[in-house]
């Protein structure tokens, strides 16, 4: 433990109010101050003004944008045009990214970014770091907006802005003759416009004020437009949701091709699906669940498989999806697999069938109800079967040679259903090819491929033996006194 007092501050009444459009100096602006907003970790202040003296050699009197330092007071015009030049008009409502390293705002200036013909205000991103000012009201292609766009916000990862403009060029049959709400993708350049119908027809009024989700999925936004939803009459500004999810899918939700789930995985560090139908996707769960979605070409009953990792643990599952209906259930018919690591594992089954499949080192494995099938694996593994009628599968060198370092099944029942399947072993490695065993009950060794058990006071031993000795080059160990049968092994 460690314990220092890395700094004291005794504030004074001074501290409880403090004006931050200010100098460096703190001389007091001479203009009017408007729009702060605070950088993530609030260090600074970004904000509007069309004062002259909050920094050197500013002589015209445009709003400008400028960041201030809240711990050296100091200031810095950031609305600066190419070459540094002042900028040759108003530049407003400046935010943060969610980083702090870009500050976005809207601009009547034409010199911030070269081939600024259009003489509309446009969306600007500084980036801190760098300098450097792009120009963000843009078609997908770099084509500048014919009309004025502003009011741009972050999504919370930085990716994405949402912004209001009249520009009827920013994407395709934009007709309307409205400001309309748009979604700009800063990786792709992407631009499409979320003020439309369900069915993407056009607002027959202006949309403003667009505002991201904390997750970032969802857009809110006001709007005069009277037809965006069936029903709305009140002739008033309403404010509306956009799922931009279900937006970029609006087209396979019409016809009924997609679908979305979220999936209780309990402390799985990764979860992936496959489709059916080609595709996959995969996601780190967060709190123990996590939300999955895929657009199908076509409608109906469709097959997937979910994956979840766990540890060293991987786990398998069917399952059935039906668009028609919008239900998606385990497929029970389909016997899934959860797989072991290298290290010693416990794997445990649940009421449906299943395939426990350890790998290395000592492992347990615990079918519970269902039918199951369990594989130790290398290693001295404990194996339970569970309710049902469940198979216990060994393969070449997957048991140990001697009593002390042989599988263990605990629960062995050949009356109940149970088997014990040798059919993956070599029972005669002296021939080629893949030979069957020969049950042999109690009596001695007398060949290759021969299988053989002993009874003890508290514990059963099969005994295989695979060369021309007479000694077992495999023992399984089953708890209990047991009189087995060749009915109850897969030979």
């Amino acid at each position: 433990m460690f314990l220092s007092v890395q700094s004291v501050f005794r504030p004074t009444s001074a501290d409880i109010l403090t004006r931050i459009s200010t100098t460096a100096s703190g001389a007091e602006a001479n203009g009017s101050s408007s729009n702060p907003h605070f950088s993530p970790d609030g260090r600074f202040v970004v904000f509007d003004s069309n004062a002259t003296n909050l920094v050197a050699s500013d002589a015209r009197d445009d709003r400008n944008i400028f960041l201030k330092n809240l711990t050296t007071g100091a200031v810095t015009r950031l609305s600066t045009g190419l070459g540094g030049a002042e900028t040759n008009g108003d530049s407003s409502n400046p935010q943060f990214s969610p980083d702090g390293r870009y500050v976005v705002f809207e601009s009547l200036a034409t010199n911030l970014a070269s081939g600024d013909t259009n003489g509309k205000y446009d969306i600007f991103l500084k980036d801190l770091s760098t300098g450097s000012i792009t120009r963000l009201s843009t078609t997908a292609n770099g084509t500048q907006a014919n009309g004025n766009s502003t009011n741009a916000r972050f999504s919370s990862d930085g990716r994405y802005m949402v912004f209001e403009s009249d520009a009827s060029n920013l994407v395709a049959n934009d007709l309307n003759g409205e400001k309309d709400i748009f979604v700009k993708d800063l990786s792709t350049g992407a631009v499409t416009r979320l003020s439309t119908t369900a069915t993407g027809a056009e607002a027959n009024d202006f949309s403003a004020e667009a505002r991201f989700s904390p997750d970032g999925r969802c857009v809110t936004f006001g709007s005069s437009a009277s037809n965006l939803i069936a029903g709305d009459m009140n002739d008033a500004f309403d404010i509306f949701r956009v799922d931009l999810l279900y937006k970029a899918n609006a087209d396979a939700i019409a016809a009924s091709r997609f679908v979305e789930a979220t999936l209780n995985v309990g402390n799985a560090s990764s979860v992936s699906i496959a489709w059916g139908d080609g595709s996959s996707s995969t996601q780190a769960p967060v709190a123990g669940k996590v939300a999955l979605h895929h657009a199908y070409a076509s409608t109906g009953g469709k097959d997937a498989i979910i994956t979840l990792v766990e540890g060293a643990l991987t786990w398998n599952v069917a399952h059935t999806i039906d668009l028609g209906a919008g239900t998606m259930v385990r497929n029970t018919a389909i016997t899934d697999t959860l797989s072991g690591g290298a290290g010693s594992d416990s794997l445990s089954g649940d009421s449906f069938a299943n395939l426990l499949l350890a790998g290395a080192g000592n492992d347990r494995l615990d079918g519970s109800a269902g039918d199951d099938r369990l594989s130790g694996g290398l290693g001295k593994d404990s194996l339970t079967g569970g309710a049902g009628r469940d198979v216990f599968a060994f393969d070449d060198k997957e048991t140990g040679s001697s009593k002390s370092k042989a599988d263990d099944i605990l629960d062995f029942s050949g009356k109940a259903g149970d088997r014990i399947d040798l059919s993956a072993i070599d029972a005669n490695t002296r021939k080629r090819g893949d030979q069957k065993f020969t049950f042999i009950a109690k009596k001695d060794f007398s060949k290759a491929g021969e299988a053989r058990f002993e009874k003890t006071k508290g514990a059963t031993y099969v005994y295989l033996n695979t060369d021309s000795d007479k000694a077992a080059e495999a023992v399984i160990k089953l708890k209990g006194s047991l009189e087995l049968s060749k009915g109850w092994f897969v030979l």
